[in-house]
């Protein structure tokens, strides 16, 4: 009986919440309104995926948060700011990160990330 895989690929134009697809499937890749074609042929192995995050993507709604003063938790939404430096201690995890997307691997979805084969 072959293996199935279950493939997934986000189009992140926009800062996603990784963590309502990631835990479902096997297979995770990003683009941004890449081809469905060019998507196939590195599923299929035509092409070998390359690339880094140009954007860190938010773990989940609670690092999106907004009072009821229409105040960010996370106020220093600027390219290549250190979030975390201004996140609440009480989100930061055992490596004293709290803003970015991390997945079962343990790997952070932040500026530069990404995994080549």
């Amino acid at each position: 009986m072959p293996q199935i895989i279950n493939y997934a690929n986000v189009n992140v134009v926009l800062a996603w919440q990784l963590g309502n697809v990631e835990p479902y499937v096997d297979v995770l890749t990003l683009g941004y309104d890449t081809y469905p074609s060019a998507i196939l042929d590195v599923y299929f192995g035509k092409f070998t995926p390359v690339g880094k995050l140009p954007i860190t993507l938010p773990r989940g709604d609670e690092v999106l948060a907004v009072n009821a003063d229409g105040v960010c938790i996370s106020p220093n939404d600027v390219p290549g700011y250190c979030k975390d430096m201004y996140m609440p201690d009480s989100l930061k995890d055992e490596n004293g990160k709290a803003y970015a997307y991390r997945d079962a691997a343990g790997n952070y979805y932040e500026l530069n990330f990404g995994l080549t084969y």
